[in-house]
């Protein structure tokens, strides 16, 4: 049965399971069930061999080969069986026929209701021609069925005869497209009866005789070469397989497609949608229409589901949860990614930041990666010394071969290993804006062979681009994925990063590739070490001979709680000193919330009245020393903060001079 989990990752194994005919299968209780079978050979009658083999066919669709791909070396391909490297088709499952250029076959393989870059769906006969699929006479998702005609007619084509025979016991054999290399017959016995996991409206033919990818879509037969049943799934753990009884084909309708899926769920935080998918439309119709069809309405449904699950006010959940309104008097901060985490109950937020692991990619250069929960990959890339940081925005496929090369992602081939270096420019891309008003540039790229698509969603910083990577079914595009990406990335808070000569470069870029909160932004270095630094509420003149263009600066960036949901700048700091550990930094700190800790409100009531730690002394904090003032005070319970700490093998003297001229040059807005 079809039935994918509405959860990205979740979705993408599902769907893989599906394609490969290895959905697994719940334990339902039936009739008695036998054991299953030993895996000993039973073989088809050779009379009814000779009746079945001109009425059954392979599935199959025009193989894509993706020669965009570049590899450390040539693929191994003589590693591959004959018959597959040098087919010009991929076999999906298998169809017999009925009568009347009649064939059926499970709905599971025609992709009906997803995205697919598969073309060219057909039914292959004994002597390897391809005849393409026309229209569709029946079908129902639910029971994973379908019935079609061809374009022209197969000359040598014997009908199977339909029976509603199957009792436990009995003898079968399967006759399937196995692992896409050819029909093959394989035998075994029926174990139970079933019932569907859904309503149990009906009752699954368990069965012992070998089944494996391929075989889906293909006739469960009798002694006598009738069918009793169609293929839809074999059991990854154990040799019991699936059938759909050849009498629920009977049962479908000849003038309407069923869909139906239940429990088509969305969640976010603690708040969850559920609906069943129901639909139809008329029949007959060409395959493509019934797809289109199918998509439409799946889509209409995933759209309505998730304006639910995000419309109005949500008092557990992001952004509203008042644990969450508290954390955000005391947000912390790091490099890079971070992610908005709770513990699930409401309470205990806090940003998760992923321990990234560092590639150098050449001198100077490097690539940090990170798995994460939600997506495949966290990837910062640092621009080439070659090219400006417009140029590098400007060539996606660049930033993904530099992910690849940190990743070290390969493909295998027998028992061979082959590096992938590219997969070249992207087929799409598109920027995007979320609701913290942060530009994302998506590009993907598609892999035929596979019916795989690879994402980046990448944000430009100054010294190169920030990218969130996924790899999914292209199915998945059609199971509002990208939709939940696109909510959950306003739960992503970022740190800015570069040195001032990268800022400079950064700011200029354009609206269009720069979040709102930098607009009218700006740095500037003039003289012997001016810097001048403008960002939002925070002026800042420090002038100073360390100052270089390669000096850093960093901005970090966070959640006001003011607002709603809005991205602003919290702090912004700044290294100076080439080969020495410190930095100069100013920031917010909030006023804490009625939920806070003692500590949160001793620290705030401390830094009121301008006592420890924030009375401008000199106090050791780790390997460092520290100084930290107050500088200001702001409308809605904010004050502004001076900090400035040095190695503590460093002069205590040359770190109070450089925190003073530090804080008479900051400006508050």
């Amino acid at each position: 049965m079809n039935r994918w989990p509405r959860d990205p990752i979740a979705c993408a194994a599902s769907l893989l399971a599906i394609a490969l005919c290895i959905a697994p299968a719940s334990s339902q209780d039936g009739d008695d069930e036998l054991p299953a079978a030993p895996p000993a050979f039973i073989a088809m009658p050779k009379s009814v061999l000779a009746k079945v083999e001109d009425s059954v066919f392979e599935v199959v669709v025009d193989k894509q080969e993706d020669k965009f791909i570049e590899y450390e070396h040539p693929l191994p391909l003589d590693k591959i069986p004959y018959q597959i490297r040098n087919d010009r088709f991929v076999g999906l499952g298998t169809a017999f026929s009925i009568g009347n250029n009649r064939y059926v076959s499970a709905a599971h393989l025609f992709r009906v209701g997803l995205k697919t870059i598969m073309t060219g769906w057909g039914l292959r006969d004994r002597v390897g021609k391809v005849h393409r699929i026309s229209r569709i006479f029946r079908y129902s998702n639910y029971r994973d069925l379908i019935e079609f005609d061809l374009e022209d007619t197969i000359q040598k084509s014997f009908p199977l005869e339909l029976t509603g025979q199957a009792e436990v016991g009995s003898e079968v054999f399967t006759a399937g497209n196995v692992d896409g290399e050819g029909i093959t017959y394989r035998g075994g016995q029926i174990s139970s009866l079933t019932p569907e996991e859904v309503d149990g409206k009906w009752k699954f033919i368990r069965f012992s005789a070998p089944a494996s990818p391929g075989n889906s879509g293909g006739p469960l037969l009798d002694s006598k070469g009738r069918v009793v049943g169609v293929v839809s799934r074999r059991n990854a753990t154990e040799n019991l397989n699936y059938a759909i009884p050849i009498a629920e084909y009977r049962k479908l309708s000849g003038s309407s497609a069923e869909f139906f899926q239940k429990h088509i769920k969305f969640r976010s935080g603690k708040k969850m949608v559920d609906r069943d998918w129901k639909a139809s439309c008329i029949l007959p119709v060409p395959l493509a229409d019934l797809r289109n069809n199918a998509e439409k309405s799946l889509r209409a449904l995933e759209e309505s589901l998730l304006a639910e699950l995000y419309e109005g006010k949500n008092e557990s959940d992001f952004p509203d949860s008042p644990s969450f309104r508290d954390y955000l008097t005391r947000q912390g901060h790091g490099r890079f990614f971070g992610a908005l985490r709770s513990d699930g109950s409401g309470g205990n937020w806090k940003i998760e930041f992923p321990k990234m692991h560092e590639v150098e990619l050449e001198p100077g250069r490097h690539v940090y990666l990170a798995g994460s929960p939600r997506l495949a990959l966290m990837a910062v890339v640092e621009k080439p010394q070659d090219l400006t940081l417009a140029q590098f925005v400007a060539q996606p496929g660049k930033v993904m071969d530099d992910i690849l090369r940190g990743s070290g992602v390969s493909r295998r081939i027998a028992d061979e290993s082959i590096k992938v270096l590219s997969y070249g420019a992207p087929k799409e891309t598109r920027w995007w804006k979320d609701r913290l008003g942060r530009p994302w540039l998506r590009s993907r790229w598609y892999f035929g062979e596979r019916d795989m698509l690879a994402e980046t969603d990448c944000l430009v910083f100054p010294g190169g681009e920030a990218c969130m990577v996924t790899l999914a079914p292209v199915a998945a595009i059609s199971m509002a994925m990208i939709d939940l990406i696109e909510h959950n990335v306003n739960e992503i808070v970022m740190t800015y990063g570069g040195t001032i000569d990268q800022w400079r470069k950064f700011l200029v870029l354009g609206e269009n590739k720069i979040p709102s909160f930098f607009r009218g932004s700006n740095v500037g270095l003039q003289g012997s070490g001016q810097l001048t630094a403008n960002f939002e509420e925070f002026k800042i003149i420090y002038e100073d001979e360390s100052v270089t263009p390669k000096s850093k600066l960093e901005v970090t960036t966070g959640y006001r709680p003011s607002e709603r949901i809005g991205a602003k700048i919290l702090r912004v700091t700044l290294q100076p000193w080439q080969g020495q550990k410190g930095g100069l930094e100013a920031r917010i700190l909030f006023a804490p919330s009625d939920r806070a800790s003692p500590e949160q409100k001793d620290k705030w009531g401390a830094a009121k009245a301008h006592s420890t730690p924030y009375d401008g002394e000199v106090f050791p904090k780790g390997d460092f020393s520290h100084l930290m003032t107050v500088i200001g005070a702001g409308a809605q319970g904010r004050l502004y903060i001076a900090e400035c700490w040095r190695e503590s093998n460093e002069s205590k003297d040359s770190l109070i001079k450089d925190c003073k001229k530090f804080k008479e040059g900051i400006a508050i807005r």
